[in-house]
């Protein structure tokens, strides 16, 4: 089965016919479109900010611990217990960071982020927060295998063709994540081997975005912000670090 492509903005966007109809999630791509499909916000943060967050970051960098895959209960409506670490779909550090950090990223996440998306694709609806910032670090080999951040899984269990290429591609059974920000606190570095602070590899891949008929990979500078529906369109992987090692906070947020 053949993808089919739709023009958005200076981006093609890819599906399959049989994840348009059937057992889908409510929020399809076609749900939130904007000028772009990807707001890239640079200088989301500044300077003293973005300092500021780094280094309380490095602060509990000794505490940081395994992220942990989790899964959704469709009875219950709820974040299920953790699957536990699961190498075959990730290899990352997680972080609890001091709660100045989260008040600021929240305070700057109401301010800043929802007018922007608001205005940005058309919402009427009203945000609502369903899960915290996620302090994230990927050091050297490791990595996030493509995935999708929302998806109920009962439909790929009673439609296969959603699976696109069996095997390949992880869903969060989450599906009140309708808007991803993803939020890059150190800089991606061109060199053969990263200088301090910044790191090689670790591109945000989305085999879904096409630009000039190449799926994009996003290699931000330290203090962007991404925004991006949260559905199987925008299925995205974190390549493999080469050298340093890689910082972000990411969320998640729902639309009623």
């Amino acid at each position: 089965m053949n993808l089919q492509k739709h023009k958005v903005g200076s981006y093609e966007v890819c599906y399959r016919d049989a994840e348009l109809s059937g057992n889908h999630p409510p929020h399809t791509f076609y749900e939130f479109t904007g000028p772009e499909p990807i707001i890239e916000y640079k200088n989301f943060l500044s300077s003293a900010e973005l300092d500021f967050v780094y280094l309380e970051i490095l602060k509990v960098f000794s505490h940081r611990r395994p992220a942990l895959v989790h899964d959704y209960n469709t009875d219950t409506d709820k974040i299920s217990k953790s699957i536990g670490v699961h190498k075959d779909i990730r290899s990352t550090d997680a972080f609890t960071p001091d709660k100045r950090v989260l008040e600021l990223l929240e305070q700057k996440l109401e301010d800043v982020v929802f007018p922007m998306l608001k205005e940005y694709y058309n919402i009427r609806g009203a945000f609502k927060r369903v899960e915290r910032w996620n302090c994230l670090g990927y050091q050297v080999g490791d990595f996030f295998r493509v995935h999708c951040d929302s998806f109920i899984r009962s439909a790929i269990a009673t439609n296969p063709k959603m699976k696109i290429e069996p095997g390949q591609f992880w869903y969060a059974n989450n599906p009140h994540r309708k808007f991803t920000t993803l939020l890059y606190l150190n800089a991606y570095s061109s060199a053969d081997i990263a200088p301090p602070g910044q790191y090689t590899g670790g591109e945000l891949h989305m085999p879904r975005i096409l630009k000039d008929g190449i799926p994009v990979q996003f290699k931000p500078e330290a203090g962007t912000l991404l925004g991006f529906p949260s559905n199987f369109i925008f299925m995205h992987e974190v390549k493999p670090i080469t050298s340093g090692y890689r910082f972000s906070t990411v969320t998640w947020t729902d639309v009623v």
